[in-house]
């Protein structure tokens, strides 16, 4: 499921000479008003920014053309990082790369690698039946609908606004996915299914980076915006006698920048 934004954006800076550090750096204010989605899905129409939004990266590289077969990477780790626990822009953390060399070349796309399990914590107010104000906060891993299919859907726990704790939670992303399969986000963005785990994004650069020999690549700031990054959805099973919320993630929207 995605929800997409253009608000304040935490962002991953890449600071790219020969090798690559990927300084990560982070979307609008935790504890945010309750509002309707941007982009609503489904029963998902109001959202709210996370507390917690943690991804795992893999890997960060160049492509020399849209279908990012031939892939040149930069980093290579494995790092969580949670681009919710900063204000927008300010550093999250590092992600270091080895010290190789990028091979000469023109490259117009580049590409990321990610966990597809996103820890989340949060809440969203919802107003069940038209009612009074509630929030669904983030408690547990166990699904509203056990047998449902598609978007991972988490049952939430009710609390007066403003009270209670949120937990943290685990939901993934490409549940029921297979590996090989994809789909398309926005501005060219192509989403690809690695494993059971993983996921690759890849999208086209603002302009092309020529690499010569002995030459530097500069910077480039990846900006992830997760201030819709929670969402959640009120749902009766006897007419409306009796609420329960659920919870749900939206995958990051994120730009590039080359300085």
């Amino acid at each position: 499921m995605q929800f997409s934004s253009a608000r304040a954006r935490r962002t991953v800076c890449l600071g790219l000479p020969f090798a690559t550090a990927l300084m990560v750096a982070a979307a609008g204010p935790a504890n945010a008003q309750s509002k309707t989605c941007t982009s609503p899905q489904g029963d998902i129409k109001t959202c709210n920014t996370p507390n917690k939004y943690q991804i795992t990266i893999y890997e960060f590289g160049l492509c020399a053309d849209s279908t990012c077969q031939s892939r040149t990477p930069l980093g290579a780790s494995t790092k969580a990082f949670d681009f919710a626990s900063v204000a927008p822009g300010a550093p999250v953390g590092d992600f270091v790369a080895a010290n190789s060399p990028v091979t000469p070349g023109t490259y117009t796309h580049s590409y990321m690698i990610w966990g597809g399990t996103v820890v989340l914590r949060g809440r969203v107010t919802l107003n069940p039946g038209g009612g009074a104000a509630r929030d669904c906060l983030t408690a547990t891993n166990e699904p509203l609908d056990p047998g449902g299919g598609g978007d991972p859907i988490a049952k939430g726990e009710w609390a007066a606004p403003g009270t209670g704790s949120p937990r943290d939670i685990s939901l993934d992303l490409i549940r029921g996915m297979q590996p090989g399969q994809s789909f398309s986000g926005e501005d060219g963005w192509v989403f690809r299914i690695v494993d059971a785990t993983r996921f690759q994004a890849s999208g086209p650069l603002p302009k092309a980076v020529v690499v010569a020999a002995g030459s530097k690549l500069g910077k480039i700031t990846v900006s992830f915006d997760v201030a819709e990054g929670i969402g959640a959805y009120e749902n009766s099973r006897d007419g409306g006698q009796t609420w329960e919320c659920g919870i749900a993630i939206a995958a990051p929207t994120f730009s590039i920048k080359q300085d």
